[in-house]
């Protein structure tokens, strides 16, 4: 089984005498969000094929990572995405390595975002084969730190010349 990742670090800084906060600091400052109280939901996350896109004035075929969400409590205005994948298809994707990470700025006033649609469009070709079946995993925190419930979901990465694949290799 090959696992296939990107790493990447998240530094965090804090003053002295502030009490701890757990998850990611994700307003970059020191304001308390007063709408925070609920942990977002990930209610649907599907594969597809996203098309070419340009990556450093080359095209390549992408897939499209896309995750929906939704918070009672509305603080989704700034959300980050972590996500994982493999080409083991059975139904779990290993979380225990680094995922690859995204934030998304939504809303420029906080409170005001209860429900999401992240699209994440990723290269095919490097770090993910054409033509190949993937499983992937994904789970969202809000602007107060909370985190979803992870989904997974598996699809198939697109042909080398963009059309759709079917997960019979290249």
């Amino acid at each position: 089984m090959h696992r296939y990742y990107f790493f990447s670090l998240l530094v965090l800084a804090g003053c002295e005498g502030e009490p701890e906060k757990s998850g990611p600091d994700l307003s970059g400052d020191d304001t308390d969000v007063d709408c925070s109280g609920t942990a977002p939901v990930a209610d649907r996350l599907t594969i597809g094929n996203g098309g070419l896109a340009d990556f450093e004035a080359v095209e390549y075929p992408t897939v499209s990572l896309r995750l929906e969400a939704t918070d009672e409590d509305g603080d989704l205005d700034l959300a980050y995405m972590e996500f994982w994948w493999d080409d083991a298809i059975d139904g779990t994707v290993d979380t225990a390595v680094t995922p690859q990470d995204r934030y998304f700025t939504l809303e420029s006033d906080s409170c005001s975002t209860k429900s999401v649609d992240l699209n994440l469009l990723l290269q095919v070709g490097t770090q993910l084969a054409y033509n190949t079946n993937y499983e992937f995993a994904a789970q969202v925190t809000d602007y107060a730190g909370m985190t979803s419930n992870l989904l997974v979901a598996s699809g198939s990465t697109p042909k080398s010349d963009g059309s759709d694949g079917d997960g019979g290799g290249n």
